[in-house]
């Protein structure tokens, strides 16, 4: 899907669900004002429409509350976000390289070496030298790692609920937005 695409889709689901935004107009006068653009964010000599600039705090604070549930649930387990991506993809197959569980986790290598070192003193998962390439280790579970699968709600399932309502549709929107969000801050 194209970024053209995707602004029509955000004028058609601006048009027909209002309650998002409020008319076409207002999505075209948002976008021709950009007064929250990387050069002049929100300042006294902006010619920055007020509810604009509040719409920018809003989202900031969403995104902090959202943050926030989820390190509610993260504490619970006393798990980080990558830990249970690591743990996720060592269910799906108990060997892994590091390489593999860097990007299933969407981490660096350099990340992942510190969380899975963390991770094997809290006796979830061991290493093994690779019998295939003497250079590298191969990531296993250990009995410990295997039975947290049956405690811990897979991060698919926590998505699911917290995404009722919401179309595929919308959250590539939303991503989209966020994105462009992200790129217009210093």
């Amino acid at each position: 899907m194209t970024k053209n695409d995707l602004e029509v889709k955000i004028k058609t689901i601006a048009i027909s669900k209002p309650s998002i935004i409020t008319s076409e107009n207002q999505l075209s006068s948002n976008k021709d004002n950009n007064c929250c653009s990387s050069d002049s964010i929100c300042s006294e000599d902006s010619s920055c429409e007020s509810s604009i600039c509040e719409g920018y705090s809003d989202i900031i604070n969403l995104t902090f509350a959202i943050n926030k549930k989820f390190e509610k649930i993260q504490e619970q387990y006393v798990l980080t976000r990558t830990q249970i991506l690591v743990l996720q993809e060592l269910w799906k197959k108990d060997l892994a390289q590091l390489k593999a569980l860097a990007d299933a986790s969407g981490s660096s290598r350099a990340n992942i070496t510190g969380v899975i070192n963390t991770m094997e003193k809290n006796g979830f998962v061991t290493r093994e030298k690779n019998s295939k390439d003497g250079r590298s280790y191969l990531i296993k579970l250990t009995k410990k790692g295997q039975e947290l699968q049956n405690d811990l709600p897979s991060i698919n399932t926590m998505m699911n609920d917290c995404c009722k309502g919401i179309t595929q549709d919308e959250i590539t929107i939303l991503k989209m937005l966020l994105k462009k969000f992200h790129d217009s801050l210093p």
